[in-house]
């Protein structure tokens, strides 16, 4: 998939196999807000992508995306 789509797909999957697709980012992006991480880059495959990494739950790829990466706010 190339990262010029502009449809947002996310897919859900284990914390493990999360962390091994950040593994994968070039020029990875961590931000760690209220037991969440978030890996923002580009995938060789994916293009650019966000990880979401809760403390507990699943986690989410988001992509592809077209913005700047993620902004955590605390509410």
């Amino acid at each position: 998939m190339s990262d010029s789509s502009s449809f947002l797909r996310n897919l859900s999957i284990d914390n493990e196999s999360a962390y091994m697709l950040a593994m994968e980012l070039e020029e990875r992006q961590e931000d760690a807000m209220n037991g969440c991480t978030i890996y923002s880059g580009k995938h060789p495959i994916h293009g650019n992508i966000h990880v979401v990494v809760p403390a507990i739950g699943d986690a989410k790829a988001l992509l592809p995306f077209q913005t700047k990466p993620v902004v955590l706010r605390s509410f």
